[in-house]
Parts: C-alpha cells; sequence; structure tokens
C-alpha cells in the first residue's frame, strides 16, 4: 500500500538489488582495504620487507638518533633555504634531515606506484641543494624506472639498491625510496649497509607497491564509496515510508550514531595501535596508548567516517526528503520528467563534475574528517540525495536499466583514459590549474557513469531474494564496523610469513570477512545489548511470553 498523500508515481515495492549492492559493496571495502596494504597508498600496515627484520631495525633506529653533527647548523640551514627559496612545505621537508639523525624514517605516499608526485621532485631538488651546501655526496636509491624522470625534473641521479650495496662505502646522504627494497634479502643487505657504513640514511615512502593491488584500489576509488552513499540514499527512501520525521531522526542515532560511539571506543582503537607498531621506535604497551587515544593524542574513527557522514546527511537532507515525499512537489515532477527523457539520465553527472573541478585540488582525498573535506562531503552529500530520488521514481529505475549498457562503455573507457595517465605519470598535481580541474571535473562525470552501469545490471539480474541475502544483508553493517580492526591485527602478523603478495592477500581478506562474520553470528546477532550496539533492529525478548504456545 502506498502512503496516504504520496503521488502515484512514487514506487513502494521491495528492490532486493539494493540489498544486494549494499553486500557487495561491503565485501569491495574488504577488498580495496586488503588490496591498500599492497598499493602505493598508506595504510595502517603494509607489505614491507624490512618486517623480518623489526628488531634489528628498530635498534639501528634508536641508536641512530641524535648520534651525529648536525649536517647543517640551524641558521645556516635557514640561509640555505632563503637563498635557494625553498617553500614552507619544502623547508619543512629537510629542516629533519639536517638534523643530527643518523637515520630518518619518513612513512609518506610519493606517488601512485608508477611515479611521484610532482612535490617529491621538488623534495629532490631541495636535497640536493642541501647536499652540496654540507659538502656531502647526495645518493638517491629509487626504483629504475624512475631513474629518468628523476634526472629530467629533479636534476639528480639515482642508482638501484644492488648498485648502491655493491658500491665502495664513502660518507654520504642516502635517500632511499622504500620502493626500492624488492626482497628480504635487499632488506637484510641495507641494514648491514647501515650498520657499517658511515652515511646518513634517510628513508622514505612506503614499501614496494604490487601494480595490480595499486589498479585495484585505483580501479575501485573511482566509483565504489560513491555507490555505498547511494545506496544509503535509496534505503532512507523506503526508511520514511513507515516512519515519521521524529521517528526516522530517532532510528538514526540508535542506528548511526551509537555505532559510532562504540566503535570509536571498541573497534578503532586496536587497528590505531598496531599502525603505530609498524613504525621504529614505538615502545608503549596497549594500555598506555589507549588512555592517549581516549586523550586525543592518537584519536581517529578510522572507517567509521562513512557512519558519522552518513548520520550527517541523514539530518541535513530530511527537509528535503519530507518536502519530496508531498503531493504538492511539483519541482522534483518536473524534472523527473526531464531525466527519463533520451540520454537525460546522465544529466546528474554534470553537477557531480562541477563539485570535483571546483574542490578536488583543494581538498584531496583521504582527509575524512567532516570539518576540512568539502569535495568528499559534498560530492558523498549529492550521492546519497540521488540515492533516495532513484529509489523513489520507478520511471528513473527504468531510465537507468535501458542506458547501463551505455553507461558501462562510457565508464569503462573513461577508466582506461584515467589508468593511462596514471601509467604515464601524467595526473596532473593537485593545485588548481586548468589541466587539474578538467581531469577532476571527468573524474566526477566517469563515476556516475560507473554508477549507473552497476546500477543498472544489478536491477536487472539480482532484484530477487534468498536465504543467502537475508543472513547477510543484515550481517553487513556489523561485518563493515569489524572488518578493518581484524583486518590490520590479523594482516600485521600475516605480512611477517615468508610467501607472495597474492597470497597473504587473500589470506588477510579470508581472515577478515570470516572473522567479522563470525563475530556477528557469535556475538552480535544473539545478543539484543550487542544488536543495539551495532545499529541493528532488537530480536529476542527479554521476558517469556506469558502464553508459550503448545509444543
Amino acid at each position: 500500500m502506498r502512503p496516504p498523500g504520496e503521488p502515484a508515481r512514487f514506487q513502494t515495492a521491495r528492490r532486493y538489488d539494493f540489498d544486494w549492492l549494499r553486500v557487495l559493496t561491503t565485501a569491495l571495502v574488504i577488498c580495496f582495504h586488503a588490496a591498500i596494504v599492497f598499493s602505493a597508498s598508506s595504510y595502517y600496515i603494509k607489505d614491507d620487507p624490512l618486517y623480518a627484520y623489526t628488531r634489528r631495525f628498530d635498534r639501528l633506529y634508536a641508536e641512530g638518533q641524535q648520534s651525529l653533527p648536525p649536517l647543517l647548523a640551524p641558521r645556516r640551514f635557514e640561509a640555505l633555504a632563503l637563498r635557494a627559496g625553498y617553500s614552507p612545505d619544502l623547508r619543512d621537508t629537510l629542516a629533519p634531515i639536517a638534523s643530527r639523525d643518523r637515520l630518518i624514517v619518513r612513512r609518506a605516499e610519493l606517488g601512485s606506484g608508477f611515479s611521484y608526485f610532482d612535490a617529491v621532485y621538488e623534495a629532490f631538488w631541495g636535497l640536493g641543494q642541501l647536499a652540496t651546501e654540507a659538502r656531502l655526496p647526495l645518493r638517491i636509491v629509487a626504483p629504475p624506472h624512475l631513474a629518468r624522470p628523476l634526472q629530467i625534473r629533479a636534476q639528480v641521479e639515482s642508482e638501484s639498491l644492488d648498485a648502491y650495496l655493491r658500491s665502495p662505502g664513502r660518507p654520504a646522504l642516502v635517500l632511499v625510496d622504500w620502493a626500492s627494497i624488492g626482497s628480504r634479502v635487499q632488506a637484510g643487505q641495507l641494514l648491514e649497509r647501515i650498520e657499517t657504513s658511515a652515511d646518513r640514511f634517510v628513508l622514505v615512502g612506503m614499501p614496494r607497491p604490487q601494480p595490480a593491488a595499486t589498479g585495484l584500489v585505483l580501479f575501485l576509488d573511482q566509483w565504489f564509496m560513491m555507490l555505498f552513499f547511494l545506496i544509503s540514499g535509496a534505503g532512507t527512501w523506503y526508511a520514511l515510508g513507515s516512519r515519521t520525521a521524529a521517528q526516522y531522526v530517532g532510528e538514526r542515532f540508535q542506528r548511526l550514531l551509537v555505532p559510532f560511539a562504540f566503535g570509536c571506543l571498541v573497534v578503532v582503537p586496536p587497528l590505531v595501535y598496531f599502525g603505530l607498531l609498524k613504525g621504529p621506535g614505538y615502545q608503549d604497551d596497549y594500555w598506555h596508548f589507549y588512555w592517549r587515544f581516549l586523550g586525543g593524542e592518537h584519536f581517529q574513527w578510522a572507517h567509521l567516517w562513512f557512519v558519522v557522514y552518513l548520520f550527517v546527511y541523514s539530518l541535513i537532507a530530511l527537509p528535503l526528503f519530507i518536502a519530496a515525499r508531498s503531493k504538492t512537489t511539483g519541482g522534483w515532477e518536473r524534472l523527473s520528467a526531464i531525466l527519463v527523457r533520451p540520454g537525460a539520465i546522465f544529466l546528474p553527472a554534470l553537477p557531480l563534475a562541477l563539485i570535483e573541478g571546483s574542490l578536488r585540488a583543494g581538498w584531496p582525498n583521504g582527509n575524512q574528517n567532516l570539518v576540512n573535506d568539502w569535495a568528499n562531503f559534498c560530492l558523498y552529500l549529492l550521492y546519497f540525495v540521488y540515492g533516495y530520488f532513484l529509489a523513489s521514481d520507478a520511471r528513473l529505475t527504468e531510465a537507468v536499466g535501458r542506458y547501463r549498457g551505455v553507461a558501462a562503455a562510457l565508464g569503462g573507457a573513461g577508466l582506461c583514459w584515467l589508468f593511462a595517465l596514471w601509467l604515464s605519470g601524467n595526473t596532473p598535481s593537485y593545485v588548481y590549474s586548468p589541466g587539474r580541474i578538467a581531469y577532476d571535473a571527468f573524474r566526477g562525470f566517469n563515476s556516475w557513469c560507473c554508477v549507473v552501469a552497476v546500477l543498472g545490471f544489478a536491477n536487472r539480474y539480482l532484484n530477487f531474494s534468498n536465504p543467502f541475502l537475508r543472513y547477510t544483508g543484515e550481517a553487513a553493517y556489523p561485518v563493515y564496523i569489524l572488518h578493518q580492526t581484524i583486518l590490520v591485527v590479523a594482516g600485521f602478523y600475516i605480512l611477517r610469513w615468508d610467501t607472495g603478495a597474492l597470497e597473504k592477500f587473500l589470506v588477510i581478506a579470508a581472515v577478515a570477512v570470516l572473522g567479522a562474520l563470525c563475530l556477528y553470528d557469535l556475538l552480535v546477532k544473539r545478543s539484543n545489548t550487542a544488536r543495539f550496539l551495532f545499529g541493528l533492529k532488537r530480536k529476542f525478548n527479554s521476558l517469556p511470553s506469558p502464553n508459550p504456545p503448545n509444543r
């Protein structure tokens, strides 16, 4: 039955394709996080050959602190920075290298895995100026495929790790790109060189990425979180169909804010702690860390950013959603009539392209802190609203279905072009420029094509229910909350196995899925208290029925 007062165009029948997409997107999130471990992106844990020598590396790091005179005295360094025209960011980057430390470790994203970011070339150039001023040779150890770009864009020579290890030792400032360490054998040889030479070492970057993992991360990053928010917006359409506005707000508090608070206090701290353990020099036990975490020193909400963003979106968009359900809302009726015209289903991509083109350069990815994340905030809010209206109108569902093939072709072609840019190192830097704006606007348009394709095929082939969907549909939310902590803690130990990256990836992903499902089934599903903490509806009566049925 359609609620009284709703226009006839509104669809109220249950759509199981959204349920399937929620389950499948949760699985993709787990694959995404498992792939990041082996990609060029920063993460709590990484597939690092140095893990085989953790104690030895920690000892060298501790011994290298404050063990040499400064490379340049502070006044001399500031004079160099002024004379060479260092930017504030470059000055802050190079200042620790001019300090007393013999071994400096900086984990950071230097590039996509295929090329360096523009700022990295500037840093290498500035490092060359610093070494010249200190009258110390500069040796840069980098992956071989980056030697020519370094020579052209930073005017510095580089060498492979094997070449550096074979060369005779003489005092030098040695910058080692973490990605140049290709095996445990090379990692051990590098540590031996650090122990026996008089060089100053700067170890920067991320462990060598696996191209397939980096490619999977880049592919999913183009569309899957957008789809997640759109599905959540669609769920809001059905939620408001059986609730008043006040009931809906109360349900959002219980379903989103309670699990968010519980997750920040219980679920997130272990993954942050194990992320700190991967770096040298961190010695706190868990309880000392936990109190510092609560005090804000290491506090973060990790993957639960999705939950708190969804809560804020639910409140912000509520007046619009209520107005849209009214008979008197003619604006949406006219807009729907436009969107069902031939090809018009791609028009919603234009606001997405505008948001990406105008905001992404100023607020890049990876900063989901709600208050300084305007590109993601506006983009995901619009997808959330789109999901609500797509679920409300059967005509739009039909339009998406008609153009699923075209959307898949456009999205696939766009992804191929983006991969070509990533592989060739021609991705624009995160600064406002015509090239950057055009690039980000295209990504916004292309993400909509990918989402439309997925929605169209899902509605065609996944609009059915079965016992598997009924079980995983409820489990998906608790699994999302739990998966990353299990992945990081288990991965911290699995990455120390002497086996290939593919085997470790498969084991880490499997442990995350199975571990989260086991916790859901054994602890969350069967307890009303746990169900409340994880945002699920109450299922079990606390008191027995006064009139139990006959057996």
